[in-house]
Order: C-alpha cells, then sequence, then structure tokens
C-alpha cells in the first residue's frame, strides 16, 4: 500500500509508484470511483477521448441518472 498526505487545500501527491503503473504525466485527468460498500475508492487514468465523451454526456444524462440506487445497480456493468 502507497500512502499520501493531504494538504491544507485538500490535494495530495500520488506515489511514484502508482504514477509509473497508470503512466500518469502532468496534466492527465484521474478518476475516482467510490464504492460504498467497501468504503474505497478506486483511481483510473482518463484516456482523452473518454472524458470529452463523459463530459459531453453527463448534461444529458443527469436527469436521468442522479439516484444512488441507479450507480448501485450498475456499479458492475
Amino acid at each position: 500500500m502507497e500512502i499520501s498526505s493531504v494538504t491544507s487545500k485538500f490535494q495530495a501527491t500520488i506515489p511514484f509508484d502508482i504514477r509509473n503503473f497508470l503512466e500518469i504525466s502532468k496534466g492527465d485527468k484521474i478518476g475516482f470511483e467510490i464504492d460504498k460498500k467497501s468504503q474505497s475508492v478506486t483511481i483510473k487514468k482518463i484516456k482523452p477521448l473518454d472524458y470529452k465523451f463523459y463530459k459531453s454526456q453527463e448534461a444529458v444524462l443527469a436527469d436521468d441518472w442522479l439516484s444512488d440506487e441507479d450507480e448501485e445497480f450498475f456499479k458492475d456493468w
């Protein structure tokens, strides 16, 4: 397990081994996925095209996809 401290601005350095494994560079986007059941968070590198697609769909889907029940039902798909 890698460990990092959180600053007063709620920033944390991603440890070298994690950056290296995910091939993260300055300016890259990363996503955080919450698993309430296990109380854990998964970090993933977001590819530029995936990010642009996500942002374009966010407003379209917001009205239909805001409930915790929806998130829980589809989280493993």
